[in-house]
C-alpha cells in the first residue's frame, strides 16, 4: 500500500514537472518578441511648418576635424531660434533658392514661411540647426522697400557674379530710369532676353519701350563693381 501510494506520488511529480518545464518562461523575452518589427529604427524628423526672418548666419564647422569656413551662409530667424537653411543637404550662400525648377528670391530681413525638416548638428564641439527646406509657401518683403519706378527698357552688359569669377559676355535686360540703371530680375535671375514672365503671365519688352515697374532694388558690389538689381513684383508697358 505505502509503496503504491510512493509509486503514483512519484509519477505525479514528474507530470507537473514537465508541465511547469513547457509553461513557464525562461528568461528575458527575445528582443524579436518584446520589440515590434521596425522599432528599433529611429524613426525620421518629421516636416513642420517654420516661420521667421531670412538672416545671414556664419558659416559654422562641416565636422570635428576642419575649422568653421569663412564666410556666411542663408538662415531663418525664428521664435525658437536660428537655423541654416539647406536644400539637398548643401547650406546656401546666396540669396536663390531653386526647388523643383522654380527660383525663389530671399532677401536679407524678408519675412518667410516654409515647410521642412529640422535637424540638430553638432561639429568641433559646436552646436546649430539645419532646416532642409521642402517648400516655401510665402515670401513677405516687409523689411525692403517696394519702390515704384518708370524708365526704358535697354540691354546692360552682364556684371561679374561673384569675386572669383570675371563679367560673363553678353546682355541682360535692365531698366534706365533717371537715378540711374537697373538689371531686372524675377526670382533673383537677371533676364537674358526681353520676355518677363510673371505668375505664368508673359510681357515681351523691345528695348526702348516705355515702362512702370514696382519692386525691391538691392545695391551689389562684386569684385569691385557697383550696379543696382530690381526685382520685379509688378511691370506694365506705359
Amino acid at each position: 500500500m505505502n509503496v503504491r501510494y510512493l509509486f503514483v506520488s512519484l509519477l505525479m511529480a514528474l507530470c507537473c514537472a514537465a508541465c511547469d518545464g513547457e509553461t513557464a518562461p525562461v528568461g528575458p523575452a527575445s528582443p524579436e518578441t518584446s520589440v515590434p518589427p521596425g522599432s528599433s529604427e529611429p524613426a525620421a524628423p518629421a516636416a513642420a511648418e517654420y516661420a521667421g526672418t531670412v538672416v545671414m548666419l556664419p558659416a559654422p564647422p562641416h565636422s570635428d576635424d576642419e575649422p568653421a569656413l569663412p564666410g556666411l551662409v542663408l538662415g531663418l530667424r525664428t521664435a525658437d531660434g536660428d537655423y541654416i537653411l539647406t536644400v539637398g543637404g548643401r547650406w546656401l550662400a546666396d540669396r536663390e533658392v531653386v526647388l523643383g525648377g522654380e527660383t525663389h528670391l530671399l532677401e536679407e530681413g524678408c519675412k518667410v514661411r516654409m515647410t521642412g525638416v529640422a535637424i540638430s548638428v553638432t561639429a568641433a564641439g559646436e552646436e546649430y540647426r539645419e532646416l532642409e527646406i521642402g517648400a516655401i509657401t510665402d515670401i513677405e518683403y516687409c523689411d525692403a522697400e517696394i519702390v515704384a519706378c518708370t524708365g526704358t527698357a535697354v540691354m546692360l552688359p552682364a556684371p561679374p557674379h561673384s569675386d572669383d569669377e570675371p563679367a560673363l559676355p553678353g546682355l541682360v535686360l535692365g531698366l534706365r530710369t533717371a537715378d540711374g540703371d537697373y538689371i531686372l530680375t524675377v526670382g533673383g535671375r537677371w533676364l537674358t532676353d526681353c520676355e518677363v514672365v510673371l505668375g505664368g503671365c508673359a510681357l515681351v519688352l523691345e528695348p526702348g519701350d516705355e515702362v512702370a515697374v514696382t519692386g525691391v532694388v538691392t545695391e551689389v558690389e562684386v569684385a569691385g563693381v557697383e550696379y543696382g538689381e530690381l526685382e520685379i513684383e509688378t511691370i506694365d508697358r506705359i
